[in-house]
């Protein structure tokens, strides 16, 4: 499938191994697919100021899905899960550092870093994508749209219809 991938959703996709690897994480996870999405616009990044979504904008998204990753332990559903009980993990880590103290930092894994089934289902569709669109490649406007149906995290206040639309104008101006 990789082969389909435009140099731009490949650096993606490097980035985000990048990411995981700086955060000493030992699974390439959605977060780390936005951060390497956000850091190698392309497509994607033009789509996204088409939609509002400026580079200072995208900068800031990068930097809270950064913050949020470094909790060490804590994956996203235990995230999750704490803040439907109304705990704030941030609070929660700070108090911690505060009395504690920060602790080791965790090791970054060596070599490879495998992908999580999230991770494969974003990749899986954006293959998805590329073929609703009847695209003979796969380009970060088909990460975009398959991180915002299956991993939404960023907040700004755009669905997957818009999303879609976006990137079905913007590949119109280019073919």
């Amino acid at each position: 499938m990789f082969e389909r991938f435009t140099a731009i959703a490949r650096m993606t996709v490097v980035g985000a191994q990048d990411e995981a690897r700086s955060l000493a994480d030992q699974h390439i996870e959605p977060a780390h697919l936005w951060l390497g999405l956000l850091q190698h616009r392309g497509v994607a990044g033009e789509v996204l100021a088409d939609c509002g979504v400026d580079a200072d904008r995208a900068a800031q998204l990068a930097d809270q899905i950064r913050r949020l990753r470094r909790r060490v332990g804590i994956d996203d559903a235990d995230t999750e899960a704490l803040l439907a009980i109304g705990i704030d993990v941030d609070e929660v880590m700070r108090s911690v550092e505060q009395n504690i103290g920060a602790g080791n930092p965790p090791r970054s894994p060596k070599g490879h870093i495998p992908f999580s089934r999230d991770s494969k289902r974003i990749l899986e569709g954006s293959l998805r994508e590329a073929l609703d669109l009847h695209h003979t490649y796969i380009g970060s406007e088909h990460l975009l749209l398959a991180l915002q149906k299956n991993a939404a995290f960023p907040d700004w206040n755009l669905d997957y219809l818009a999303l879609r639309k976006c990137v079905v104008q913007r590949t119109r101006k280019a073919g």
